[in-house]
């Protein structure tokens, strides 16, 4: 049973354009998109594509990138540290502080987050700035943290339970 399928160019150039009109960014991928039945995508290198799948039972391979959510794509924290820095749209940075927050666990209320974190290349508010929503990547000074969804009130955390930090530090 096929789990992954191989994304076409027309497939792929759908993904290409969700990447630019969420987050701003226009590099070309050079690697191959794959797809999961529960919306999983998958990067791998375009060799590999060569090899017929179709006769293995896989659930993963290569670097996953993210989630296909509605029309947008939730990124793993690899995929924003992959793409980060070519996103020039929905990016919020954090302070150490607040940073070390996200990376154990905790949704952050947008009142707690200084205004100029908030930006979407120009340094507004969230507040003031409604072509800011639904996922962003999260940054901390030049590291890239994942991603996060902005609700109303609160950025929600994505980072998974195993992946976050536990001690006090």
């Amino acid at each position: 049973m096929q789990h992954l399928k191989i994304l076409n160019k027309k497939e792929k150039k759908q993904i290409t354009a969700i990447l630019e009109e969420q987050y701003g960014i226009i590099q070309e991928i050079g690697f191959v998109f794959l797809l999961s039945k529960k919306n999983k995508l998958y990067l791998i290198n375009n060799d590999l594509a060569r090899i017929d799948l179709t006769k293995l039972k896989i659930d993963s391979i290569g670097m996953y990138l993210g989630e296909l959510v509605g029309n947008q794509i939730r990124l793993s924290i690899e995929g924003s540290q992959l793409l980060g820095k070519h996103a020039t749209k929905n990016i919020v940075n954090l302070d150490k502080n607040i940073a070390k927050l996200w990376l154990h666990g905790y949704n952050l209320e947008l009142s707690a987050i200084n205004a100029d974190e908030l930006n979407n290349n120009n340094n507004k508010s969230i507040n003031n700035n409604k072509d800011m929503e639904g996922f962003v990547i999260i940054k901390s000074e030049n590291d890239y943290l994942g991603s996060g969804k902005l609700g109303a009130e609160k950025l929600f955390n994505y980072v998974s339970k195993a992946r976050r930090l536990r001690s006090s530090d």
